[in-house]
């Protein structure tokens, strides 16, 4: 008692402990001592006990909460970063692709240096695609997009599964016949479903164990996604993807970084799988969630939105303007290109002029005005980037559109086509041609944005 009243001096005494109830319920309680005073003297030592659970759940879902609006601020800046370099790149490689081919034409097949033009070629092919990879994880990166039946694709690529999994993993589908359709690009949906079973098939670790494939249309209040009824999307306009497994599981540490890209538990790996499979979802207006335990394997949840029956088109579905294929063909056609990537309008200047066609180029979308409002009796198509200082694409397109309404304007950007959809009536691009191309696509685009298919000059 002596000893109490002497600790009690300098301020109350606080304890916390909690314990099971009997049905299992875990129960938190806090308990205070403190020095009861008679005539101005500490004589007696009393104690409060409180139950604070409710308070304790309540800055638990508080802590929760902020934990994901931090994760979810960090995934946004992360994936702005990422979509920006990968747009830069793009630029970037067009440049260096778009030379290797020039060259390439003007060397001939029996030249010393093709070889190593070919290898050039391969080599920035492969950076292009870690650039796509990069625009999946910011969420920039459908291409092209179609109705797909989840379980049909899931089946489907069985064969492969079993071609790259553990031979002592054993695989179990759980698969809805009667699902509904998607949009989805199906190479990246074939991407995304390889990625969870590789990484489902790692985490056994050469053990034996199951990876459970499940496609399902998803419930109000689907585990991983809650609230998903109410103000969202109501149950049966989703359908959710499971991948689950029973091997070594994630702790707390390693799942607060998964998705981060350049992050991997692998000895060799570039870190980018399931950031790329995060953006991916992202970009089909998808969620993500994860269940894991150390020892108690993961579970991957994605939920897609069911197709509408009103669903927009995308761009690449757009009928192309057609104004006729003229009789003297490409020589009589005057193209302009606006973009503020030096390098892409010197290759595509190039390009353009070895197939017969004249280019006027411009830097920025002010300039390109100028010359247009100058020259809007000769130029038979516009090529124009969407990214460009003082004036971007989607404003020069409307102001193109406003002097010259029929004037067909072929799109290009180091973005995915799903980015610079939604333009309607007067102002629909006659087209949209993908950073970096090949000098084959992009005359095909040309063609196919002057004529209504592609070889038509």
């Amino acid at each position: 008692h002596e000893r109490d009243l002497i600790a009690l001096r300098e301020g109350p005494q606080i304890y916390e402990f909690a314990f099971a109830t009997p049905d299992g319920e875990e129960k938190f309680i806090e308990m205070r001592k403190f020095p009861i005073f008679v005539d101005g003297e500490a004589m007696y030592v009393g104690t409060v006990a409180m139950d604070v659970t409710q308070r304790k759940r309540t800055e638990a879902e508080r802590l929760d909460m902020e934990r994901r609006v931090l994760q979810s601020q960090k995934m946004e800046s992360l994936g702005i970063l990422a979509g920006g370099i990968a747009h830069d790149f793009n630029n970037i490689l067009l440049g260096v692709i778009g030379n290797i081919e020039l060259a390439a034409m003007k060397s001939g097949a029996d030249s010393p240096v093709r070889n190593h033009l070919e290898q050039a070629d391969k080599a920035a092919h492969r950076a292009a695609e870690l650039a796509n990879q990069m625009l999946a994880y910011s969420g920039k990166g459908r291409f092209v997009v179609e109705k797909v039946n989840l379980s049909g694709l899931v089946e489907e690529l069985l064969p492969l599964m079993h071609s790259v999994i553990s031979k002592k993993a054993a695989i179990n589908l759980r698969l809805d016949k009667e699902l509904p359709l998607v949009e989805a690009d199906v190479t990246q949906m074939r991407q995304v479903v390889m990625n969870l079973v590789t990484n489902a098939s790692d985490s056994l670790m050469e053990k034996s164990g199951a990876i459970t494939i499940k496609t399902a249309i998803a419930d109000d209040g689907e585990p991983g996604f809650p609230g998903l009824g109410g103000a969202q999307k109501k149950a049966g306009e989703y359908i959710v993807l499971t991948v689950a497994d029973d091997g070594c599981g994630m702790d707390e540490a390693t799942l607060s970084k998964i998705f981060d890209p350049f992050f991997t538990t692998k000895d060799k790996g570039r870190g980018l799988g399931l950031a790329s499979v995060t953006g991916i979802i992202k970009g089909h207006s998808g969620k993500i969630s994860i269940e894991s335990a150390p020892e108690k394997g993961t579970t991957f949840r994605i939920l897609l939105p069911v197709t509408q029956p009103d669903s927009t088109k995308e761009l690449s579905e757009i009928q192309y303007v057609d104004v006729g294929v003229p009789e003297d063909g490409a020589g009589s056609k005057t193209l302009l290109l606006i973009d503020d990537e030096p390098s892409v309008r010197m290759v595509g200047k190039e390009m353009l002029e070895s197939a017969g066609y004249k280019v006027l180029a411009a830097a920025d979308g002010v300039e390109g005005l100028d010359i247009f409002a100058t020259h809007k009796n000769e130029i038979s198509l516009v090529i124009l980037d969407m990214t460009m200082p003082r004036m971007d694409g989607a404003e020069t397109l409307r102001r193109i559109k406003a002097i010259a309404p029929k004037v067909p304007v072929l799109l290009s950007s180091g973005f995915s086509e799903e980015n610079i959809s939604g333009y309607e009536g007067e102002i629909r691009p006659a087209g949209f041609v993908k950073k970096p191309y090949r000098m084959k696509t992009f005359l095909d685009a040309i063609s196919k944005a002057l004529y209504g298919e592609a070889g038509g000059a």
